[in-house]
């Protein structure tokens, strides 16, 4: 590891003029310390965030006729605390907080931050291998097109298959979750969640998120609708392990049909994928296993996996199924 200078902003601006000179934030760390211990990412100045313990809580925002009543989540909220969420209270945040609670292990919920989670690097390992000069680092062509890529995208991907590693991602983003960040300049600015994530590609280069650059998110904000929401991910193992495939399931019932609903697929694209053919084929209609089954089956069509990727595609289509499934059955109980 390179030698690098530590500093622990005392506020946002101060965090905001350190990062104007070239710093790099440190929430929880776990992405962060990752790579420089790979030797992909070489700081000089590190300045810790530990101490605003201001962006840390949940606010519950009651909503006026200028604002939208719903949730602040802190940008440094520890997964840990949002596991512990109390979800039969608010059906809304049952998703999120399965999420939250089947992230890697403890002591690493413990430590990692919300933002940390949704911003961290893209899966990859010859992203993560400094010697592999692929295109995303300045050299040339694609390793995983060719090579080992089991764990890449099948989905969503120009020329640079990685994923996009958050297990709170998809969720939100079926929340329609909004990103607040404090611009260099010190304004507050607010965007929705999915439309800040991007793909990397040759067109595009390596980007996989539309933040801008000097800015500081300092909380997610939910709206308060009459939504249930459930998570359900496949992995290798039970504990401290990426999600193989997973599926994000937000959904409103009216009148025993369909009134609402938002599917997201993660871990199979580089950013959180849209499930909008499912979506358009239950919206207005009767849930059931049935309907559900053909539904994620349809949206799956459109996968391309690479060599090694196909067994994705039908963990996919498993998951979304069992998303739905789950999410339907809570809509249930919440109208009782």
């Amino acid at each position: 590891m390179n030698p690098f200078a530590y500093a622990r902003a005392t506020n946002l601006e101060d965090a905001c003029q350190k990062m104007k000179a070239g710093a790099l934030l440190k929430a929880g760390g776990i992405d962060l310390l990752g790579r420089m211990k790979r030797g992909t990412l070489h700081p000089e100045l590190l300045v810790d965030l530990g101490s605003l313990d201001k962006m840390e809580g949940i606010d519950d925002l009651e909503g006026d006729a200028a604002n939208q009543a719903g949730w602040d989540l802190g940008a440094l909220l520890k997964l840990a605390d949002l596991a512990a969420v109390d979800a039969t209270t608010h059906p809304a945040l049952a998703g999120l907080r399965e999420a939250a609670l089947n992230t890697a292990t403890p002591q690493i919920r413990n430590r990692a931050t919300l933002a940390g989670n949704l911003l961290q690097s893209p899966r990859c390992w010859y992203l993560h291998d400094p010697e592999v000069p692929c295109e995303s680092k300045g050299g040339q062509g694609c390793p995983a097109m060719t090579g080992r890529n089991e764990h890449h995208a099948i989905l969503g991907y120009d020329s640079c298959p990685v994923t996009n590693a958050s297990n709170l991602a998809p969720v939100l983003c079926a929340l329609d979750a909004r990103l607040v960040y404090r611009t260099v300049e010190g304004k507050q600015e607010e965007e929705r969640l999915h439309v800040l994530y991007t793909a990397p590609g040759k067109k595009t280069g390596f980007s996989t998120h539309r933040v801008p650059e000097g800015a500081i998110v300092t909380a997610i904000r939910i709206p308060r609708r009459d939504l249930v929401t459930a998570h359900v991910e496949i992995r290798h193992k039970k504990s401290y392990d990426w999600p193989l495939c997973s599926a994000a399931v937000a959904l409103r019932l009216q009148e025993g049909k369909i009134a609402e609903i938002h599917c997201f697929l993660g871990s199979v694209a580089p950013t959180p994928h849209r499930a909008r053919f499912a979506e358009g084929l239950l919206m207005g209609k009767k849930p059931g296993q049935e309907a559900f089954a053909k539904a994620a089956a349809r949206e799956l069509t459109q996968a391309k996996p690479l060599s090694e990727g196909a067994y994705k595609a039908k963990m996919s289509q498993l998951c979304l199924t069992r998303a739905l499934e789950e999410a339907w059955k809570r809509a249930k109980e919440n109208q009782r």
